[in-house]
């Protein structure tokens, strides 16, 4: 058995409100057995591909299984990793999942007939 906790299951998208620009994502507790799990760190690119950054370090807050990320830009991919730690350090690394952040098309202009044949 590992003194470090199990590699935790990605994230799972929440919701990504339409007309916003956030994203709140959730994810199970880890399976570890043999040290408790101290918290949760989430991690999130910039959306062009670019390195991972802390987006929300709950250590000393195991029971916190949600983040709501916002300032988001429509359009681009957004990959999210998670891990879990214990008294000695960091699980590995989930593994990356990509969501998009989109907005429903709002405000367009009654339909017009143009021509029937």
């Amino acid at each position: 058995m590992s003194s470090f906790p199990a590699k935790p299951n990605p994230p799972s998208k929440v919701e990504i409100e339409s007309g916003e620009t956030y994203i709140t994502l959730e994810w199970t507790a880890s399976s570890d057995t043999e040290l408790p799990v101290i918290g949760y760190v989430l991690k999130m690119d910039d959306g062009y591909g670019g390195d991972y950054k802390i987006i929300y370090n709950g250590k000393n807050y195991p029971n916190v299984l949600r983040y709501t990320m916002t300032g988001l830009t429509t359009s681009l991919p957004y990959r999210f990793t998670i891990s879990a730690l214990n008294f000695n350090g960091f699980s590995e690394e989930s593994n990356s999942v990509p969501y998009i952040i989109c907005v429903k098309p709002k405000q367009f202009s009654a339909p017009t007939l143009s021509a029937v044949t």
